[in-house]
């Protein structure tokens, strides 16, 4: 871990000069899941034995630098536990500042697929332990390739905020059926948000769409339990083509979400609702949302929430061409499987002291359910330090 921090303080450090702004963030936490019957293997969260440091444990460095009054360049590095401590350029991108208020993004730039999705990672911009984890489901797709226009103004009493996204992206997803990912690929991104507020209270909402390319899920998770029970089905080659293509990933994929936020004096109230996934595919439309409450008590805040994830496996409208009965029991069955592993709600409460400016100790309990048989009721904690620099 050390070798891989020290690479990114001296790849960073190149070339510093007096206009370049240097600014890191972190984590270090550890945690347990006390399951009652087996873990329920949340992506990145305590999925192994005894009490677990890695999971939720990273580090980032980000350099801004000015190359003429408008125009800008900033990289990020991130070196997540999850992920070996292996050091990975996150971000790299050009900026242009039309004016004050309209700024264009070029590169590999963020992907926000939810309101705080700026956030995720810098824990000490927020009061949760991890934002709900039931919406903020850790997608590689939250960086892409491309470009990005951001804009804010008042509106007579209003304070507008909006950004459109777009560009390509190539990773990995599907941690929750497998957990090193399976390849994806997403073209012709289109991503926009638009954030509305006024005195203590904010409305938000955003929607992405994209073309994908999910052979590789075809391949993976999906033929291989199909085609062997093809070769035992007495139906037309035309037939067994058409449920392949049915079931295929290699289709349009949608997200959409929104929410809202109120705050006045110390107290705070704020939820998200999503629902997203791939288009009459194999993959179940995911429905998430969670609500909030926190209270401030300086130096500590006090924060409930309760997060669910939904995948209705009883939805089968995308098979209504499959007519032959075995071929869409066959359909059915696939569908279900890939479901299973997103299904859950969760009670949560966190405990934040801030240490000083820039560090904070938060604390956190969650109780929850999991639709999984083998899994039912679990239990888990986590307690750490999230900083900034």
């Amino acid at each position: 871990m050390l070798r891989n921090l020290t690479s990114v303080l001296l790849l960073l450090s190149c070339g510093v000069a007096a206009e370049t702004d240097i600014h890191g963030f972190g984590s270090v936490r550890a945690g347990k899941m006390l399951p009652k019957g087996e873990n329920p293997k949340l992506v990145d969260m305590y999925a192994g034995d005894g009490l677990i440091w890695r999971d939720e444990t990273l580090f980032a460095l980000q350099t801004t630098t000015d190359l003429q009054d408008s125009l800008r360049v900033t990289l990020q590095m991130m070196a997540k536990g999850s992920d070996d401590f292996s050091a990975k350029m996150s971000l790299a991108f050009l900026s242009y500042q039309l004016n004050p208020d309209m700024q264009i993004n070029f590169g590999r730039i963020a992907n926000p697929l939810f309101a705080q999705s700026d956030f995720q990672y810098v824990r000490y911009a927020h009061d949760y332990a991890r934002l709900p984890k039931a919406v903020y489901w850790n997608f590689d797709f939250e960086t892409i390739e491309g470009l990005s226009f951001e804009h804010k103004a008042t509106v007579k009493d209003f304070a507008v905020k909006y950004r459109l996204i777009t560009g390509d992206f190539s990773g990995k997803t599907f941690k929750s059926v497998r957990p090193e990912g399976v390849p994806i690929k997403m073209h012709n991104i289109i991503n926009g948000y638009l954030e509305l507020s006024r005195d203590y209270w904010t409305v938000f909402g955003g929607a992405m769409q994209a073309d994908g390319d999910g052979t590789a899920i075809d391949e993976q998770l999906i033929f291989p339990v199909v085609l062997p029970a093809l070769s035992n089905v007495n139906a037309s080659p035309a037939e067994k083509q058409q449920l392949l293509d049915t079931l295929s990933m290699s289709k349009r994929a949608r997200y959409y979400y929104f929410g809202a936020r109120l705050q006045f004096g110390d107290w705070k109230i704020e939820g998200e609702k999503t629902n997203y996934g791939i288009l009459n595919s194999a993959d179940p439309r995911n429905t998430a949302h969670y609500v909030a409450v926190s209270r401030r008590f300086d130096p500590f805040i006090l924060t409930y929430h309760h997060e669910w994830s939904m995948q209705d496996i009883n939805d089968l409208g995308f098979l209504r061409d499959i007519t032959h009965p075995a071929l869409r029991q066959i359909g059915t069955q696939v569908y279900q499987r890939l479901a299973t592993p997103n299904r859950f709600s969760m009670d949560v409460l966190t405990l934040r002291y801030d240490l000083q400016p820039g560090v904070s100790f938060k604390i956190d309990y969650m109780q929850g359910r999991d639709r999984q048989p083998k899994v039912d009721e679990f239990r888990g904690f986590s307690f750490g330090v999230d900083f900034v620099f």
